[in-house]
């Protein structure tokens, strides 16, 4: 372990500053709640916020209906809320070709407008329910380990989740943290403010308000709406608007709409300035984020990763995605499930991919020590 974290931390030094943070849900455990115990909360407000329904309502029932089969699912509420979703386009679905018929629900007796308007209030329920869940364990979440994040020499931090973990962590250490959500113009360039620590959220922000216009002044009739940056989940936008801007729900999270081709792009770019990747938590299952990973990886040699995991996804088959991939050409104790031959990286090298196995608390601060 000591010698793959001295490793680590020279990977850290000759990169100069070209270090770029990748962070997924795992960066945010064990302060947030993921996986079963976050689906466990959902599915137990959902309960009782629809004991309250009216009693004209189907969307009570509907509930007990997909609860038993959403339970059957798994633990992941992103896995849920995709289910939940494809209620809402049964009737342009291509799949109604190949099956005789979709789950009935006999309260609806057959109107299938009527199903989709009320699976589409069920999906804005469990979304309110998640960022609720997430936004109530911020207060006591523990912060200390993300200061030399914040202090490190680096490209910029990329963050796949939600939660405003980094945003309080660098108002509690005093070191400003821009997403730049109200410096978006509208374009497809994404920008800072200057002197702050810069902070992409690639899928969106709890505090994201898509309601201010960019373009009234000027006479433009073709509507282009920026963001409203507000300092909690709860808190509305000068507009009172609360609904907040992200990409929820399992599958691809690449969208041409709003402000994340810009996000996407910044990904990019930030990618093309950095020699080393420093994942947190992250489990290598989002497509876009995987593909940029893996192309900026084929264009230089020396370019590397760090991934910071408790429980890494390692004992992959050859050929199963992206992850297995980079495994399989950068690092070199990866040893592909039912094949004898080693890895390339191990056979031909240089080893480029390592990975740090503990909690993220201990191993950040441990990395950039």
């Amino acid at each position: 372990m000591d010698n793959k974290v001295d490793t680590a931390r020279e990977w850290v030094q000759e990169a100069e500053g070209r270090v770029l943070f990748l962070l997924g849900a795992g960066a945010s455990k064990p302060a947030l709640p993921v996986s079963a115990e976050l689906t466990a909360i959902v599915l137990e407000g959902m309960d009782r916020t629809l004991e309250k329904f009216a009693a004209d309502s189907r969307v009570p029932q509907l509930w007990t209906d997909i609860r038993p089969v959403i339970e059957s699912m798994g633990s992941n509420i992103e896995d849920v809320y995709q289910a939940v979703q494809t209620l809402t386009y049964q009737a342009s679905d291509p799949t109604r070709f190949w099956v005789e018929s979709f789950a009935d629900f006999p309260s609806y007796d057959g109107d299938r407008e009527e199903l989709a308007q009320d699976a589409d209030l069920t999906l804005h329920m469990i979304l309110k329910h998640t960022l609720n869940a997430l936004d109530n364990s911020q207060a006591e979440a523990p912060l200390d380990h993300f200061l030399p994040l914040l202090q490190a020499a680096k490209t910029g931090v990329v963050t796949l989740n939600y939660d405003q973990l980094i945003e309080r962590a660098g108002a509690r250490f005093n070191l400003p943290v821009s997403t730049g959500a109200e410096q978006w113009d509208g374009s497809v360039r994404w920008a800072f403010e200057p002197n702050s620590v810069p902070l992409l959220k690639l899928h969106g922000s709890m505090t994201w308000r898509s309601s201010r216009s960019l373009n009234m002044e000027s006479g433009n009739l073709v509507p282009a709406m920026g963001f409203y940056e507000t300092g909690g989940l709860n808190e509305a936008a000068p507009n009172n608007l609360l609904t907040p801007t992200v990409i929820f729900g399992a599958g691809s999270k690449a969208s041409p709409f709003s402000a994340f081709p810009a996000l996407t792009r910044k990904l990019h770019d930030w990618l093309d300035e950095s020699e080393l990747l420093i994942v947190v938590g992250y489990s290598f299952r989002d497509q876009h984020v995987d593909a940029a990973i893996h192309r900026w990886a084929s264009l230089a040699p020396n370019r590397r990763i760090v991934v910071i995991d408790p429980y890494p996804r390692r004992d992959l088959p050859m050929n199963d995605g992206v992850l297995s991939s980079l495994l399989w050409a950068m690092d070199a104790e990866y040893r592909p499930r039912g094949v004898d031959a080693l890895p390339a990286a191990a056979s031909i090298g240089p080893n480029r991919m390592l990975f740090l196995t503990g909690s993220v608390e201990v191993q950040i601060p441990s990395l950039l020590a």
